[in-house]
């Protein structure tokens, strides 16, 4: 008898043919971890449950929405809406922020809710040929007064720079800046306080050694030395050491020495 004869099946019986490997069911892909006190093994759900747990009741959440318009009459709008809670505390805190901006014309507007009332806070920059002109100011609805009433007023060109100040009408500052050189940077800074008189002013100047190191050097008319060392080690990696030094009081101590590293992505 041939061997393909031998194979068939009887006469009136059929063989079952293999399902294709698509139509087989497939068990559902499980996860499961050990705990090692009890020998409990944990399911998915329990899982993610328990790490929800612990991210709710340890720490804050945070919820952001924002909305950007960038055609039409709303060309330069942005609204963001910003709210907290901690489930320890019950701590809750909500803000809106809004900020129109075009070329000439940046305006801002943030409320801040709170249980005692909100606070607004607002801020408006005009510039024109080089000239720069703001206003800030915060209202606090719950004592019905501004708590911030700021001026500025500035002007600025390729390698000069001039802005002055006015904060709650009681202090007054202002600060030039000059590019000398294409290695050599200056400015000058000077405030005074009408209500007790005093008086701040401060120079500094930076000085580009080569293309990736350079130094800065500052001091006031309360007699602090600051002194700082940039150097870039490789492209996106930026070291920079900085010293302060209290020439009033050298030898009694108090000095401060700071080490920055810069990472950029």
């Amino acid at each position: 008898v041939p061997a393909a004869a031998a194979a068939r099946p009887p006469h009136g019986e059929t063989r079952p043919r293999p399902r294709p490997r698509s139509a087989r069911p497939r068990r559902p892909p499980t996860l499961a971890s050990s705990n090692g006190d009890s020998s409990i093994i944990c399911r998915p759900w329990q899982i993610c449950q328990r790490y929800l747990q612990q991210r709710i009741w340890f720490g804050l959440v945070k919820l952001d929405v924002k909305t950007k318009s960038a055609s039409g009459i709303a060309k330069g709008l942005k609204l963001t809406f910003d709210t907290t809670f901690s489930p320890n505390t019950g701590k809750k805190s909500g803000k809106i922020k809004s900020a129109y901006k075009r070329e000439c014309l940046n305006l801002g507007c943030d409320v801040d809710f709170d249980f005692a009332g909100p606070a607004i806070h607002g801020s408006a920059v005009f510039g024109y040929e080089g000239w720069l002109a703001g206003y800030q100011m915060t209202f606090d609805s719950a004592k019905s007064k501004l708590t911030r009433n700021n001026f500025s007023v500035g002007y600025k060109t390729g390698d000069f720079q001039l802005h002055t100040n006015v904060n709650d009408g009681s202090e007054f500052g202002g600060s030039i800046y000059q590019k000398v050189s294409d290695n050599l940077e200056t400015a000058v800074n000077l405030a005074w306080t009408a209500g007790s008189n005093s008086t701040r002013f401060g120079i500094a100047a930076k000085y580009k050694l080569d293309s990736t190191a350079s130094i800065s050097a500052k001091v006031n008319n309360s007699s602090l030395v600051g002194v700082g060392y940039t150097q870039t080690l490789r492209p996106g990696v930026k070291l920079t050491l900085s010293a302060l030094i209290d020439g009033k009081s050298i030898n009694a101590g108090g000095h401060k020495l700071g080490l920055g590293l810069e990472l950029e992505a």
